[in-house]
């Protein structure tokens, strides 16, 4: 827990009188106010970061500042640059999957000089995400006006602890409320989505592919952004008794705490798939992951798995969790393959937990049918946002409708 943020988040939860709640809880927030900028460097160090992120990182502030950073990110992300003062050199690291970290007091001192928006200029337009760290990161408005980089008009002019911008396309682009460490998995996570599947062609005689994101769930503004893709692979085989299809899927979620700056966190996300007609004609043949938890803090390994040993065909990845647990509930019986992943939002570290970051979590399943057959699979999907309103949570669920994702043989 971080001094300063978990004292309001968990006192105002425990204790059972109401005046004497609120009287605490209204203490200990203006007192974190203070203190929160400070602790969201220190606090990482204290445990809540776990894994090396592949980002690449060049941080531009004061002795002290860097010091810090230097001390938090060393051996956790894929390179660091660490500098005092502007060297022109850096403009080789521009570039998709890298954050360019600027100390917001570094950032008064030098924000006049020409040099110094050019170089945020490029980084922008190269791709790369800019975050400036401290109370006072809403200068980086005045830049982004300066340099004609369009960005979204909410961003405040103060902030809890520091202000993320990343250009994803031309309609596209991400703002990020919070620490250094909510900065880095963004980016890390929006490369996960980005870039194609694993799904590779010379597996596949066809392949498919869906997106689904907040207009299919009805969300968005406050409660947070929400994208699941999903791969189809009609997969290559010799054997001509039966046919598979290969379902990857990535579930994204992106809380209003990150992106709108509302407090809202991610709770619970949902999956549900069952082959239509199932028991004649095609069937559910295998499927990962199985229950996998780490609800009360650690980090376990998630690992997905399968395959079909008669076409040859094999798939396998895995990928760390903490402070969550996917739940199976999946039936060979009804042929259907469901997931839920809990978050642990009333107890995980803020800033650093799952329920306050973006998450990327993976699944996939196979579904067997006769040759020449269609794959038919009826599918929804489901997310579930939290928010803490002094010793209560708000909780807001919404779903998709019925999604068809269904792929045939042939051309």
């Amino acid at each position: 827990m971080f001094l300063g943020v978990s004292v309001p988040r968990m006192l105002c939860r425990v204790l059972a009188v109401r005046w004497l709640i609120v009287t605490i809880c209204v203490i200990a927030v203006l007192a974190s106010l203070g203190l929160v900028y400070a602790f969201s460097l220190k606090g990482s160090s204290a445990g809540g970061l776990s894994g090396v992120l592949s980002v690449n990182v060049v941080v531009l502030g004061f002795s002290d500042f860097n010091a810090k950073l230097k001390a938090i990110l060393q051996g956790r992300v894929a390179n660091l640059v660490v500098l005092d003062r502007f060297d022109p050199g850096i403009v080789k690291y521009a570039g998709r999957g890298t954050v360019l970290i600027i100390s917001d007091k570094w950032l008064a001192v030098n924000a006049g000089k020409k040099e110094v928006k050019m170089l945020i200029k490029t980084f922008v337009e190269a791709g790369s995400m800019i975050y400036v760290a401290g109370p006072k990161a809403g200068l980086l408005l005045k830049i982004l006006d300066e340099v004609g980089v369009e960005r979204f008009p909410r961003i405040p002019k103060e902030v809890r602890s520091g202000i993320g911008y990343m250009k994803i396309s031309k309609n596209h682009d991400i703002i990020v409320y919070g620490g250094v460490w909510t900065a880095l998995k963004t980016v890390t996570e929006t490369l996960e989505m980005s870039t194609t599947s694993r799904i590779s062609p010379s597996q596949c005689e066809k392949v498919r592919e869906f997106k689904f994101d907040n207009d299919d769930f009805g969300t968005g503004e406050p409660y947070g952004d929400v994208t699941v893709l999903v791969t189809i692979c009609k997969i290559k085989e010799s054997v001509s008794n039966y046919d598979w299809y290969w379902y990857y899927i990535r579930f994204q979620t992106v809380p209003g705490y990150v992106v709108y700056n509302s407090g809202w966190e991610t709770a619970h996300e949902y999956l549900y798939h069952k082959v239509w007609n199932p028991g004649t004609s095609r069937w559910l043949w295998d499927y990962d992951p199985t229950t996998t938890t780490a609800y009360n803090g650690g980090t376990v390994t998630v690992t997905i798995s399968v395959g079909v040993p008669e076409a040859g065909f094999s798939y396998s990845e895995s990928y760390p969790i903490s402070w969550l647990a996917i739940l199976d509930r999946s039936n060979f019986n009804t042929h259907e393959a469901n997931w839920e992943a809990n978050f642990n939002e009333q107890n995980d570290p803020v800033d650093t937990g799952p329920s306050t970051n973006v998450v990327v979590l993976r699944y996939t399943f196979i579904v067997e049918t006769l040759p020449h057959t269609c794959s038919f699979v009826d599918a929804k999907y489901g997310v579930m946002w939290g928010k803490p309103i002094l010793w209560w949570w708000e909780y807001k669920t919404f779903w998709t409708n019925t999604k068809y994702l269904d792929l045939c043989p042939g051309p």
